[in-house]
């Protein structure tokens, strides 16, 4: 984490001094940094998926479920990067949308999960 966030700033630094004077190529520096950051996670996040399938195959849920979970928090993150890069470049609906497909795109994920817990509750209740 120390080693993206020097680099988060390396960039902000560079980046300022380009930014007065040429603004395209400040956000140019800006989206790459933006994508070496990303690309450096999503090595990460593919081990912490891996540990956590290992893990859902030995619970006594369905590994469906947890999976679901795992995609609905990959989903998450590319929302929240996707909205900050449009931010950025100063496209606020652009941003806004995506928000929103991403909200209701984990709305329709989450649907099979609230439905069991319902069931659940429902045979708890009787």
């Amino acid at each position: 984490m120390i080693k993206i966030a020097f680099m988060g700033i390396c960039i902000v630094m560079l980046a300022l001094p380009l930014q007065q004077w040429k603004q395209e190529y400040s956000m140019l520096l800006g989206l790459l940094g933006c994508g070496i950051i990303f690309f450096s996670m999503v090595g990460k996040m593919q081990d912490i998926f891996q540990v956590w399938s290992a893990l859902a195959d030995k619970m006594p849920v369905s590994s469906l479920y947890i999976r679901l979970l795992l995609k609905m928090l990959a989903i998450s993150y590319v929302t929240e990067f996707s909205q900050d890069i449009c931010k950025e470049a100063g496209y606020q609906a652009l941003a806004t949308q995506i928000g929103m497909a991403g909200r209701i795109t984990l709305l329709a994920m989450s649907l099979p999960i609230a439905k069991e817990l319902f069931y659940c509750l429902e045979s708890w209740w009787s």
